[in-house]
């Protein structure tokens, strides 16, 4: 089964909670700091350098990039440059998100707009964790990214979050749980009017029903997932949910159907 989780950007701590058997240990704990240090070094890094494209992209005109004070733009091209790259280098992606969020709680707490962001970078270091398969780690950032967006009334982050936590809990096989956060999701991608973001969440859904053997509700959601796919002409999502379809009416026994 293909699911489908649309490329949105939406970020505790990139630090990891001390269990309290660690609270003894001194010179494991000062390892694990030192470890903790290297780690927002490296992320802090990872984010300047590509601030620094980001201008140099956008402005490369304009004397030394590295000597203006970040903007919400930056940010924004960093998001941009996360989705460009969070499958293929999924470590270096949530580097970049932790580095931004690092920022984001430092340099321009002050901003208007630094809230909202940083639902976006939590929703983003979510899904590099979930990448690289730290799905407890990823749970949680995007936990943090959903309290911001419904703070800040963020609707079409919110629908963006609940999908990526229902995937989440899909693959930790919590199915009644994933069903409850993808009909979340799906309900605000109705009230928007979002529909490619339906046609996704659909499919997801389908694949989750399918998972735990109810086939005709299952087909049911494909079927509404592919006609908002060719609605919406996309073509390389209705090949996913047309083999979605295919493997249903093979467990079936529609094989003839399932072949088509």
């Amino acid at each position: 089964m293909t699911s489908e989780e649309p490329p949105t950007s939406k970020l505790p701590t990139a630090e990891p909670k001390r269990s309290e058997e660690a609270k003894d240990d001194v010179s494991g704990g000062s390892k694990r700091d030192d470890a903790i240090s290297a780690v927002r070094e490296g992320a802090v890094e990872a984010f300047e350098e590509a601030v620094c494209s980001v201008r140099k992209q956008h402005a490369p005109q304009k004397g030394n990039v590295a000597e203006r004070p970040l903007s919400e733009a930056d940010f924004v091209g960093v998001d941009k440059l996360f989705w460009k790259i969070y499958t293929s280098q999924p470590v270096r992606a949530l580097l970049l998100a932790q580095g931004a969020l690092d920022r984001l709680r430092t340099e321009s707490a002050g901003a208007t707009w630094t809230k909202q962001m940083t639902g976006w970078f939590f929703n983003d270091a979510g899904e590099a964790c979930r990448v690289v398969g730290n799905l407890r780690q990823a749970l949680e950032y995007y936990e943090a990214s959903l309290s911001i967006d419904r703070a800040t009334g963020d609707q079409h982050g919110q629908a963006a979050t609940l999908n990526n936590l229902g995937i989440v809990y899909e693959a930790l096989g919590e199915l009644p749980r994933a069903i409850e956060l993808y009909e979340q999701s799906l309900a605000i991608k109705r009230e928007t009017n979002n529909r490619p973001g339906q046609a996704g969440t659909l499919n997801n859904l389908g694949n989750v029903y399918q998972a735990l053997g109810e086939l005709p509700r299952a087909i049911e959601l494909y079927e509404q997932s592919l006609a908002i796919k060719r609605e919406t002409n996309n073509r390389p999502g209705q090949a996913d949910t047309l083999n979605n379809l295919g493997e249903a009416y093979r467990l079936l026994g529609e094989l003839p159907r399932a072949i088509e």
